[in-house]
């Protein structure tokens, strides 16, 4: 089950994607309000309780008894509250740049973002269709690339037509809602999740990740009783782009030696 992060559509896994399709069954969705995904009409149907309905009832459309958990940013948060309604239908779990909850606290490591976040969300609810053309013309510029990894959002390795795929479906979005997702997923926590789970577990975080540090990382996975942790180096919050291979063999290594399964 691969539960995305909020930071671009499937296109984001394009690797894993081709890397793991051939010998494993890939299960995915928008979060309803997001990308293909409506919000069914009401802004208000957003929280992660929401998201978490979506995901039952897509594993249940796939008609998927046992699974194994993928997430990134936001999707690992979802994945661990997952464990705490379904956990005896998980075989194991990837978590890959992604803290257990409440992320604005741990973000840059500072509490400005948590203290400021809230003006943050106010003024992007108010303005944001006013300046949706200059943000979708600058989303897709090789300037705002270079300026996002010049301020190590974003590293050297992410190739730019990932960039501009993720860039220009982002830039189509409803802030006003995206703002809604994203208060819900920081308000959020599972940290008391962590101590009961009891299947293996991959933490996979980035060097440089300004977003979910490493120190969140290696929290978790000391948290967890059957966790192991790798930290991708020079990777920032978007390993999975910046560093296919690296990543797809790591969890290839991980599902292999603690799951069991021949991955050809």
């Amino acid at each position: 089950m691969l539960t995305n992060g909020l930071g671009g559509d499937i296109h984001a896994w394009h690797h894993f994607v081709t890397h793991f399709a051939p010998s494993t069954r890939i299960i995915s969705w928008d979060y309803r309000g997001l990308y293909a995904s409506s919000t069914l009409g009401q802004r208000t149907s957003v929280t992660m309780p929401h998201h978490l309905e979506d995901m039952v009832a897509v594993i249940g459309a796939a008609r998927c008894e046992k699974i194994v958990l993928v997430g990134w940013s936001m999707g690992v948060q979802l994945n661990f509250e997952w464990m705490r309604n379904y956990g005896d239908r998980v075989n194991g779990i990837i978590a890959i740049n992604g803290t257990a909850g409440t992320p604005f606290r741990t973000a840059f490591q500072t509490d400005l973002v948590e203290r400021h976040i809230p003006q943050a969300f106010e003024f992007i609810r108010k303005y944001w269709q006013k300046a949706a053309p200059w943000g979708a013309r600058l989303a897709g510029s090789q300037a705002f690339l270079r300026s996002l990894q010049l301020l190590g959002l974003v590293g050297h390795t992410l190739k730019s037509n990932d960039f501009m795929d993720l860039a220009k479906a982002f830039a189509k979005l409803d802030f006003g809602v995206y703002s809604d997702i994203l208060e819900s997923v920081g308000n959020h926590s599972a940290h008391d999740v962590l101590p009961t789970i009891n299947v293996p577990t991959l933490i996979m975080a980035g060097q440089h990740d300004l977003f979910t540090p490493v120190t969140t990382a290696r929290e978790m996975s000391e948290a967890i009783t059957d966790a192991e942790l790798y930290v991708v180096p020079g990777g920032t919050h978007y390993c999975p782009l910046e560093f296919p291979e690296l990543t797809n063999l790591r969890i290839e290594k991980f599902l292999r030696d603690r799951l069991g399964w021949n991955i050809e």
